[in-house]
């Protein structure tokens, strides 16, 4: 069977309105409830180490990643994410307001699935119909995240 019933959405964001949009854009297919949110790139990592028991995450994981953030930014996470051997697989999605080639560029360098630039709530609404295309015709990875 395709698709991975059990999975969550990693939404790694620091502006509050973004995180709100992308949850409304996802309630919009029903995806809602699988939308967990982290507010830098040292609560993603808390999170997906288990060291956030009030956080429960599915089987499978999609990040969903902004790039500049306070503590620990995009490109910093994606680094320590494809450092770590439990987590390099992690499926990881690039939503940013950055057009520049160059951070585009980089990011690919690090496996991503796609950069997404963030412009619209209609782009918003093609994302979240693409996340949900994606994860009923592919099998995403599973992991222990510890």
């Amino acid at each position: 069977m395709l698709g991975s019933p059990d999975f969550s959405i990693l939404h790694v964001e620091d502006d509050n309105i973004d995180a709100m949009a992308l949850e409304r854009a996802l309630r919009k297919i029903g995806m809602h409830d699988r939308l967990v949110h982290a507010s830098n790139g040292e609560e993603a990592l808390e999170i997906l180490s288990g060291d956030r028991s009030s956080v429960q995450l599915g089987e499978a994981v999609i990040v969903v990643l902004d790039l500049n953030m306070p503590r620990m930014d995009g490109f910093e996470l994606l680094e320590r994410l494809r450092e770590r051997r439990s987590l390099c697989g992690l499926v990881v999605f690039v939503m940013t307001t950055s057009d520049d080639r160059r951070d585009i560029d980089y990011a690919y360098r690090f496996n991503i699935a796609g950069y997404v630039v963030k412009s619209s709530s209609r782009a918003l609404d093609e994302f979240s119909r693409l996340l949900s295309s994606y994860t009923n015709v592919t099998e995403l990875p599973v992991f222990s995240f510890s």
